[in-house]
């Protein structure tokens, strides 16, 4: 029954990579900015850098600055951990508070499938100024 029960992990193991890594970089920039408008949290500066392909997945590690009250900004991480695109949180920093508004710094890992990606050497890092608003 070995040989049965590896099958069914490399099926389950492809059905979670489907399921819980996108397959284009925007998909992963739309889901960060649908999550900063949904906790009404400003996502000011984005900058992302892809690693080699390995075992079928990119790395990508992404760097972000965003603002907002401290409670959105704790909704905001939270739904980080909760979504469904696979988000790893490295590091938070705290930059500032003004009258309320907290600014913060934040280190994520996410992943692509390589198979859909262009799967050559590491890619250079990214910026995307973002045009997530409070709400």
């Amino acid at each position: 029954g070995l040989d049965k029960k590896i099958r069914q992990a490399k099926l389950d193991q492809q059905a979670f990579y489907d399921k819980r890594f996108p397959s284009k970089d925007s998909e992963v920039l739309t889901e960060l900015g649908a999550l900063a408008v949904k906790n009404n949290v400003l996502l000011a500066r984005v900058q992302y850098a892809h690693r080699k392909p390995q075992q079928g997945l990119v790395e990508i590690q992404i760097e972000a600055s965003l603002s907002g009250d401290y409670a959105p900004i704790v909704r905001f991480i939270n739904g980080l951990e909760r979504d469904k695109v696979f988000f790893l949180i490295d590091a938070v920093a705290l930059n500032g508070q003004q009258s309320g508004v907290v600014s913060l710094r934040m280190r994520l890992t996410t992943f692509l499938r390589a198979d859909t990606t262009n799967a050559g050497a590491a890619l250079p890092l990214t910026s995307t100024d973002t045009t997530s608003t409070e709400q």
